[in-house]
């Protein structure tokens, strides 16, 4: 990527749950600034509601699951000349080949210019799945695994350094019980994913197995402290609940997993990303699975874990860390390293780089065909034209669901997605520049009447 250059080409990078996401959009627009960008980045609420404004020439999508929204979406910005590429968020991690390929919708593919591989598993599923020859795809990696890499980890330095002085030495509990435990408690999630109702009462099980759990942990280890970091779509409210009495249990959802992870003694998950990001850092992970079931049990992140299938097991792995902090670092097996490698692509911190390539062989072979001859960041539609039809659309899509109230599900995009200022993305920015010695200022600017969302752009462009 040396020598190419976008030449001010326009890029949408819409963040959906931004504790996270956050960190490796940054870190990915930065890179695509320094290489000539100028980048849209925010909530994703915001940037499509707002796409007439924004006018990219490339919109990074975080789905090709079906959505009639994403769909009225994905049609629109096509028919206007963008191009559209999908670095799914949740790409890397699935309960089975089948369940994958339930995220590559064809009716969402048909708009689709570009797939952005994690692996070279999930590529080859999408190889001999594909239905079209007009979706290409490109094996990158994930640029948010970029920032566990040992040469770009001290991004998450004084976050650590904080989490260590609030909360001394504490356990890292992870859980993921979104089809049981949903922000939404009126609807029934547990049949929602994919219409596999197993999952929903997998989830069921395993959360009485992990609430019993931290209660023990609590009791039996009145020194260490316990946070448990709920997923982005739980009701954390029932944890505070259910934890409320005991005062060294503490229901935290702030900041990325990351410093959490390289503060804590120990991560405990069941089936989460958090374990493969946890083994990334070289700390201790458990994949606690006091129940299994082939079908619905996560194979990946307990893969490169340390499992245990008991309380009592667990018990005593949490003993043995306590006795010998000092022996906490933990190194992955070969075998372990090779099935990471299969799935998240070399994992060599240079995800973002191959992203940026990528997009650029993308926006250099075509001509932009739109219905507006300039784009204007202050324009309200410029050349979109948005019908009646697609507006309705995207205001009722709400990811996981269409029903409920309106006061829910303000609060449930609150919850994945707060307040975003520039001071935020400065400081991304500027621990990033730091890093990597960059001395040139990337100009952070309000996208106007777009909350939430920012432009991010070089100084000579």
């Amino acid at each position: 990527m040396d020598n190419k250059t976008f030449s001010g080409r326009v890029i949408a990078l819409p963040v959906e749950t931004k504790v996270r996401e956050l960190d490796g959009k940054t870190w990915l627009g930065y890179n695509l600034v320094r290489q000539g960008a100028t980048v849209a980045i925010g909530d994703l609420s915001s940037i499509k509601h707002n796409i007439g404004r924004i006018q990219p020439d490339i919109y990074i999508g975080d789905s090709a699951v079906y959505r009639e929204s994403r769909a009225h979406l994905y049609k629109t910005l096509t028919k206007n000349g963008t191009k559209v590429v999908v670095l799914d968020t949740e790409g890397g991690i699935y309960y089975s080949p089948e369940m994958y390929l339930k995220r590559l919708s064809p009716e969402i593919l048909q708009y689709v210019d570009l797939l952005l591989s994690w692996g070279q598993a999930t590529d080859r599923l999408f190889r001999d799945y594909r239905q079209n020859g007009h979706t290409q795809s490109r094996i990158t990696g994930n640029p948010c695994f970029d920032l566990l890499m040992p040469n770009l980890r001290t991004f998450f330095q004084q976050q650590t350094e904080y989490l260590r002085q609030k909360y001394q030495n504490f356990i890292l509990i992870n859980t993921k019980f979104g089809r049981f435990n949903h922000f939404d408690s009126k609807l029934d999630h547990k049949k929602l994913l994919y219409d596999n109702p197993e999952i929903g009462q997998f989830q069921e099980e395993l959360f009485g197995y992990f609430i019993e759990m931290i209660q023990e942990i609590s009791a039996q280890h009145q020194d260490l402290n316990v946070v448990v970091r709920p997923h982005p779509s739980e009701n954390h409210a029932v944890y505070k609940k259910r934890f409320k009495e005991l005062t060294n249990v503490h229901v935290a959802h702030w900041w990325s997993v990351h410093p959490w992870a390289l503060a804590a003694q120990a991560v405990i998950h069941n089936g989460c990303t958090t374990g493969i990001e946890g083994s990334l850092l070289g700390r201790p992970v458990i994949s606690y699975r006091p129940i299994q079931n082939p079908t619905v049990d996560v194979y990946i992140p307990n893969a490169v874990s340390d499992e245990v299938f008991s309380k009592d097991e667990l018990m005593d792995a949490i003993e043995s860390l306590t006795r010998s902090p000092e022996q906490s670092d933990r190194a992955l097996q070969d075998a372990q390293i090779g099935l990471l490698e299969d799935n998240f692509h070399k994992l060599d911190g240079l995800a973002s780089t191959r992203v940026c390539g990528a997009l650029f062989d993308l926006s250099a072979k075509s001509e932009r065909n739109r219905v507006a001859t300039k784009p204007d960041h202050d324009n309200k539609q410029g050349g979109y034209m948005i019908s009646k039809r697609v507006v309705a659309a995207l205001t009722r899509a709400l990811h996981l669901f269409r029903a409920g109230n309106h006061k829910t599900q303000k609060n449930y995009r609150n919850q994945k997605f707060s307040d975003l200022t520039v001071t935020e993305i400065k400081s991304i920015l500027d621990k990033l520049a730091d890093i990597e010695n960059y001395q040139e200022n990337i100009l952070i600017s309000p996208i106007s009447g777009v909350k939430n969302a920012f432009w991010l752009s070089g100084t000579k462009q």
